[in-house]
Order: C-alpha cells, then structure tokens, then sequence
C-alpha cells in the first residue's frame, strides 16, 4: 500500500458551498485506491446559538420559529462534508454521507456506494473536498489516499 496523498485542511463558517479540488497521480500496475476522509467536528454543541439560526432559516424559508411546534427535530445543527472522484477520463461519484469518518474503496471490479467501478489507470485523478455546510466556527477534515497492488485487494 502507497499513500499516494495526505491532506488536511480547515473549512470555516463562509466556506459552505465551496469545494477544494486535489489532483494526485497514480502510477501505473495499482488495482485499488483506498480513499480515508474524516472531518470534525460534525455538530454545533452551542443549542442557543443553534436555535437563533434556526429562527433565520425557519422566518426565511418557512415562516416564524413560533410556527415550527416541532423545531427541536432540526437538532443537532450539522457541518456536512463530502468527497467526489474523478479519474483521468470520467466522474466516479460522490460519497454523500453524514457519517464524519469514511473509507472508500475504487477498482475496475468494485466501488464503495456512490461510486463507480473504474479501472485503476494512470494519470491525473482528482478527488474534491465538498463543505456542503459548515455551521461551526471552523471544520477541520483529513483525506488520505492509498494506492493498492493486486495481493492487497484480497
């Protein structure tokens, strides 16, 4: 196993809806890439900053708090994260997921869900870092990248 990419960086508060894209190279004779993302933290603790926002996006969007009988159900406000894959030539998807620790696996024969199975070829892949939300202060992620031959895929 090669760790072909190591990564950590820090999203803040008006980074949701960016993306931070990561082109890595594979060298030739791989048949897996292994891709850890982690990201933290995943919830706001702070219930009374998270209710006053609740009562922005609630007046904004469906009317006032007041109206909202059951408006604790939006409880724990959550930072979401994600990772997208691209290899040289096509888009192999997307891991939209809430859990804040992911591992996902990429082969010619096998793709985590949200992904394609794609040969493992060389060149320019890229992977992108997308802060979907941020609602903390700051998130803090890490995605690192393995390239795997042939005895490791077993």
């Amino acid at each position: 196993m090669e760790e072909i990419l190591a990564e950590e960086h820090m999203f803040i508060g008006a980074d949701t809806a960016s993306n931070i894209l990561l082109p890595f190279f594979v060298k030739p004779g791989y048949e897996g890439l292994l891709f850890q993302f982690s990201y933290e933290p995943k919830f706001l603790d702070d219930e009374a900053l998270a209710v006053n926002l609740l009562k922005k996006s609630l007046a904004k969007y469906e009317g006032a708090l007041e109206d909202q009988p059951d408006f604790k159900a939006y409880l724990p406000l959550q930072n979401l994260l994600t990772l997208s894959l691209f290899a040289p030539d096509a888009y192999l998807g997307s891991a939209h997921r809430q859990n804040p620790c992911q591992q996902h696996l990429i082969s010619e024969s096998f793709a985590s869900y949200g992904f394609q199975p794609h040969p493992i070829t060389k060149g320019i892949w890229k992977a992108a870092v997308n802060a979907h939300c941020v609602i903390t202060d700051f998130c803090s992620w890490k995605l690192r990248i393995y390239a795997l031959c042939e005895e490791e895929m077993m």
